[in-house]
């Protein structure tokens, strides 16, 4: 059976499945209206109402796979904060979220698929299989495994253990896109739709600059910029949950705007690129700025001539800009542009002030250090398995509070200190399997679009490799739907383009 053929059986079983599944979808919710009308429904119809929409929404993201992960990036890593999500109460104190449905229904349908195809058909619906799998189920193994030591072994609080292992649970949305995201089409569609997705949450953290903490339009940490000199009331720090969707955004516009071989339309990518670049600003996150110039200057050693003479005026052109907003903060030091001006200098200066009270609120570099001096002797102790979901690594002093005792900055940290051993290998292996694969292959892919974008996240994911020193990008919202999709959509490229 030639390649069409098979793509038309495919599409006709899986229309056949997909309206089959929805009566037993309705079934579901019928038992479910039933077993929790007294329970559930009567204390929250919110509740039952998202789980309805969510169930029923399923046929669409079958016949469309890539709207299904679109809808669990919006409720996980866009403007949208996880807090605002309803919650699905479940055994021993947890909760379920409307976006850990959506995960679990597709899921389900990926297997509930390969079954119906088997059993009706007698067709082998094969799983799609890339050399990250192997390493990725043995590190997810890794965090179940700790949630078991933590509520067996360390008698964890439940609610605090799965609220921690949840948010690891996202990390196999990768399956999702390697399995869902057959072709050409769906792939251009899910990259754009991404970009799309942090286009908007950049507009949304310029917006709330505008209007000021007043008037909350991000769903998540909005704040008075207060690091450096002083208080920068005026200047608003929005922190996002789809920080690191704008960040690999930016950067993979970057390679694809300066891109010698993709003739796509340049202005409107040059306006794209200037919102995320305000966005990814406006977060005063100082080691992504870093991490993200760091990332184009490696960019700048992989290109051609005129590549490389793009990348040059577009320094130029920010040259320029800076003087022109420097000589008009001169003119009008009380104008809020000024102030935004001030307070970025402050955040970046606020790096390198060390007090000699280790600890201080202000000493970023002596505070952070003490925090991975705690988690390395911790980590010595318990090298294997670590030591759980939510023990104490440090004892609770200085200005940290008390649930300071197992808050780290440093994912990187974070993984061996939680996991072991058993935890971080896996995950070196897939950074290392995705970053060997992708510096041999990004060349060899023929579609200019798609290299770009190829090239663009590797690069992004060594940005934030690097920022995961200081930062919880690998352990958080805000990092792990970025890193399953960088991780997820290269190896779709490999596919599609047959590399």
């Amino acid at each position: 059976m030639n390649e069409s053929k098979l793509r038309t059986l495919h599409l006709i079983l899986w229309e056949e499945f997909s309206k089959k599944s929805f009566i037993i979808q309705l079934i579901v919710v019928i038992f479910l209206v039933s077993f929790w009308r007294d329970t559930i429904f009567m204390r929250s119809p919110l509740v039952i109402l998202t789980i309805l929409g969510t169930i029923i929404s399923i046929p669409l993201f079958l016949l469309r796979p890539h709207y299904g992960i679109f809808g669990i990036i919006i409720l996980t890593a866009s403007f949208i904060d996880t807090s605002v999500l309803p919650k699905i109460p479940v055994f021993g104190g947890g909760v379920f979220l409307m976006s850990d449905m959506v995960l679990l229904m597709l899921f389900l349908f990926i297997i509930g698929k390969k079954l119906y195809y088997k059993i009706y058909y007698n067709y082998n619906l094969s799983i799609i299989r890339t050399p990250i799998d192997i390493p990725l189920v043995l590190f997810f193994l890794s965090c179940v495994i700790s949630l078991i030591y933590s509520l067996l072994i360390l008698k964890s609080d439940f609610h605090d253990a799965f609220r921690f292992f949840r948010v690891f649970c996202y990390y196999p949305l990768f399956f999702l896109i390697t399995n869902m995201i057959k072709d050409k089409k769906d792939l251009t569609i899910f990259v754009r739709g991404v970009f799309f997705i942090a286009l908007v949450t950049a507009l949304a953290i310029i917006l709330q600059q505008i209007v000021g903490t007043s008037l909350p339009i991000i769903f998540g940490r909005v704040e008075p910029l207060t690091k450096g000199f002083g208080k920068y009331t005026e200047v608003v720090r929005s922190i996002p949950p789809g920080l690191l969707i704008i960040y690999l955004s930016l950067i993979t516009l970057v390679c694809v705007s300066t891109s010698e071989e993709f003739q796509g339309r340049k202005s409107l990518l040059t306006l794209q690129i200037i919102i995320l670049g305000l966005g990814l600003l406006f977060t005063f996150y100082r080691n992504m700025w870093i991490t993200a110039l760091l990332a184009i200057l490696l960019y700048f050693s992989l290109t051609t001539v005129k590549e490389k003479l793009k990348l040059i005026l577009w320094f130029l052109i920010g040259i320029w800009a800076l003087v022109i907003i420097l000589l008009y903060v001169a003119s009008s030091p009380s104008n809020i542009l000024t102030k935004i001006v001030y307070g970025t200098q402050a955040r970046v200066l606020s790096i390198f002030k060390i007090k000699a009270i280790k600890g201080s609120k202000s000493d970023t570099l002596g505070s952070r250090t003490m925090e991975n001096e705690y988690a390395f002797k911790a980590f010595v102790k318990h090298p294997m398995l670590g030591i759980g979901l939510t023990a104490p690594y440090r004892p609770a002093k200085y200005w940290f509070g008390p649930r300071g005792v197992w808050g780290l900055h440093s994912s990187l940290l974070t993984i061996p200190l939680r996991f072991g051993l058993v935890g971080f290998i896996p995950f070196l292996w897939i950074s290392v399997s995705f970053l060997v694969r992708g510096f041999r292959k990004w060349k060899k892919v023929p579609d200019p679009f798609f290299k770009a974008v190829c090239i663009g996240l590797i690069l992004s994911y060594i940005g934030t490799l690097l920022s995961s020193v200081v930062e919880g990008l690998l352990c958080d919202w805000r990092g792990i739907i970025g890193v399953a999709i960088m991780w997820g959509t290269n190896e779709v490229i490999y596919k599609v383009e047959k590399i």
